[in-house]
């Protein structure tokens, strides 16, 4: 991954490219004047941030409520807890597959992150205040989604309540998820 990632960010800044012999090409003047950081965690995590940076608005908002959903969500909650017009979301998910962001599970409508450390990045990058309110988004989103049948993703809505700040919700989630574990 961290190969694959560096690779990726140098393409999308035309440093390296791919010939018509399929050859890769270096662009040494470029290459050499570009400011690197090569200690390899650091590296990374700005290798993701570059690729980020030409993600555009919407696509970044939906990658960013989609870091807060975790590794692997589903299309119909992440269309619902985003809040936009369903084929604005898939034009947007599609978009970060094709960015290689994002995996769409063939057929399944299950999208994962190509890689956590990219979600890990996207949501570490998030605003205290920003993960704050997406989190209360997306619990309100699965709650609403498990109706009256929320016992097998207690723990899930219990976690993204004590994201949100709603403590009082969070506790009534954890309760019932112990309560769901001891059946």
């Amino acid at each position: 991954f961290f190969l694959v990632s560096i690779l990726q960010s140098l393409l999308e800044q035309g440093l390296v490219t791919v010939g018509e012999d399929a050859a890769w090409q270096v662009d040494r003047q470029a290459f050499g004047s570009a400011d690197f950081a090569f200690t390899l965690p650091e590296a990374l995590r700005e290798s993701v941030r570059e690729r980020l940076r030409r993600v555009p608005g919407t696509m970044r908002r939906i990658l960013d409520l989609a870091a807060v959903l975790g590794q692997r969500f589903s299309f119909p909650v992440l269309q619902e807890a985003c809040q936009q017009e369903p084929e604005a979301v898939l034009d947007a998910a599609e978009g970060l597959v094709a960015r290689r962001l994002l995996q769409e599970e063939e057929g399944s409508g299950t999208y994962a992150f190509s890689h956590d450390k990219i979600r890990e990045v996207v949501y570490l990058d998030l605003s205290g205040a920003r993960r704050t309110l997406l989190h209360g988004r997306v619990a309100g989103t699965l709650e609403a989604q498990a109706g009256d049948q929320p016992d097998a993703m207690a723990s899930v809505l219990a976690h993204h309540f004590e994201r949100a700040g709603q403590s009082p919700r969070a506790l009534h989630y954890w309760l019932l998820a112990g309560e769901h574990a001891l059946a």
